[in-house]
């Protein structure tokens, strides 16, 4: 079994609004703040959850996880002026993906809907256009006491 780590993390519990059947339910996000990722939700209904937070434990909900691979590593960010050139719209997508390639390179992944968005464009070219584009990575978190 592996050995259990301490990450600085978030909790989330709020009442969603998206009605059906979450109308009478809680919503618990866990949020890991190295990787700035939403790794679990639970929902419970109402009931349950009253029953739960006045100490009658073991209430039944739904959880859903996700990402934990990334969980513990280290999100990094940087911005690249990408050109992306002029073409029909139904090939926009496959443009814009080829011009961000020179960057995608030691696990860089490019945020290629930036492209798409007029507030990230820089200017105006003959033949296109210059985005600024968002590229993400997830490395290794520096070890520290209460990582160990």
């Amino acid at each position: 079994m592996d050995k259990p780590i301490k990450l600085p993390g978030q909790l989330t519990i709020t009442r969603p609004t998206r009605g059906g059947e979450l109308a009478d339910a809680v919503e618990i996000c866990f949020k890991d703040m190295s990787s700035r990722i939403e790794f679990a939700t639970a929902i419970v209904d109402l009931a349950s959850f009253t029953k739960a937070l006045t100490g009658l434990g073991h209430q039944p909900c739904e959880i859903t996880v996700h990402a934990l691979d990334l969980v513990g590593m280290m999100k990094e960010t940087k911005t690249e002026a990408v050109f992306v050139i002029d073409g029909s719209w139904e090939t926009r997508e496959e443009r814009a993906a080829a011009a961000c390639k020179e960057w995608e390179t030691n696990g860089w992944i490019a945020r290629v809907s930036d492209t798409q968005n007029h507030y990230k464009q820089l200017s105006k070219e003959k033949e296109g256009a210059v985005y600024r584009v968002c590229f993400l990575r997830w490395v290794p978190a520096v070890k520290t006491e209460q990582t160990e």
